[in-house]
């Protein structure tokens, strides 16, 4: 198999029946099907991302599907690429979970990686007997939790890497309750991929009710830490005073801060990843529905974190700008101890408004490739460096 001229078909995600005649390429054009393409493997096992997924899984069931439809060979493994459709928008969807996709059908780094020819077979007989919609939403699912569970570390470790007090009075509660959280949404991601629902076993609900516990009150801190920035004026502050006001914001302390700006960070960007979850396991169980109606299902809640995260990077913007100085007369040491703090706390503003912002994000395509290996197991793959 030529490995730059891939067989591929196209596969109706728009939920409307398709006309028998219907030209797949047109379908393409207007955003009504998924380029599913494969090509031999194996792959190298650095590009692997998360378990393998069993035989019998709900992804794996698809990918056989098409295998078998288009005479691929079940004894060889089979590297598949789902390329989502362009005008589906999901560079927009995905950014607001942590991760920047590119809207072209293009390998990292944006070079094209080869050309497809199309196997002999209507779009109308590619979506007989197949679940097309469903196939479609799980390659938005991994494209989302691979791209926000990435651009999540990458912020969480530009954060760490310049705060020096994060460890201070550290809330090992909440703490706890986000690591609960984020492995529920892991294990909840494996199982719509495997089963196409989410056992109450791995407890998503209990976990999730304590996440939304720990937003509500970040988002109370949030607009408490505005009121503090909206009353400082454009000359230099008392670097002690603005300490005292942020600390005071929920009487956690000034030594708190950092810790608490983290977590807020970090409980909008899992409950982000949430909304997708329980989102897509709706539309799972309605699998008449279109692909297009996920996003107007996510849409509205996507938006209300988006925003809370854009206040969160704003505030940062300008405390980062904000000159910080001493109050009143003091003796010299106590002077040059007070500049060390002011110091120390204008590197904190620049670190955080730093890592909060937008940023170079890493590349992740709008396309999802998966390994079907001989045995019927699935992997996930890593985009291609």
């Amino acid at each position: 198999m030529d490995p730059h001229v891939r067989p591929a078909v196209v596969v109706p995600v728009d939920g409307r029946p398709v006309h028998p005649a219907a030209n797949p390429w047109e379908s393409l054009a207007r955003g009504e099907g998924m380029l599913v393409s494969w090509s031999d493997g194996p792959v190298p096992a650095e590009r692997s991302w998360g378990a393998p997924l069993r035989a019998s899984s709900a992804l794996g069931r698809q990918l056989a599907d098409i295998a078998a439809r288009t005479g691929s060979s079940a004894q060889a493994s089979r590297i598949f690429r789902m390329e989502l459709p362009v005008g589906y928008g999901v560079d927009d969807l995905v950014r607001t979970v942590g991760g920047g996709v590119s809207s072209a059908v293009r390998g990292a780094g944006g070079r094209i990686v080869g050309q497809a020819r199309l196997v002999p077979m209507s779009p109308a007989r590619m979506a007989a007997g197949l679940n097309p919609a469903a196939l479609g939403l799980m390659a938005v699912l991994v494209v989302a939790e691979m791209a926000g569970g990435d651009e999540q570390e990458r912020r969480l470790d530009a954060i760490r890497d310049g705060v020096d007090r994060l460890n201070a009075r550290f809330d090992m509660d909440d703490d706890a309750r986000l690591h609960t959280a984020e492995q529920a949404i892991r294990q909840s991601h494996a199982a719509l991929l495997d089963g196409a629902t989410i056992p109450e076993s791995i407890g998503l609900g209990t976990a999730m009710s304590n996440l939304q516990v720990i937003r509500h009150r970040s988002v109370t801190l949030l607009t408490g830490w505005e009121r503090v920035v909206a009353g400082l004026g454009p000359a230099d502050v008392s670097g002690s005073t603005v300490r005292e006001a942020l600390g005071a914001v929920g009487s956690l302390g000034w030594d708190s801060f950092p810790s608490a700006v983290r977590t807020a960070y970090l409980s909008l960007n899992l409950d982000a990843r949430r909304i997708m979850l329980t989102t897509a396991e709706a539309q799972l169980r309605n699998p008449g529905m279109a692909l297009a109606a996920f996003r107007e299902g996510v849409e509205a809640d996507l938006a209300v974190r988006r925003a809370e995260l854009r206040r969160l990077r704003a505030l940062f913007v300008r405390l980062s700008t904000v000159p910080l100085g001493t109050s009143g007369w003091a003796l010299p040491n106590v002077v040059a101890d007070s500049a060390a703090e002011n110091a120390r706390t204008q590197v904190l503003f620049a670190t955080l408004a730093t890592a909060l912002s937008s940023g170079d994000t890493p590349a992740h395509p709008a396309v999802v490739e998966a390994e079907l290996r001989s045995d019927g197991t699935v992997q996930l793959l890593r985009p291609a460096q």
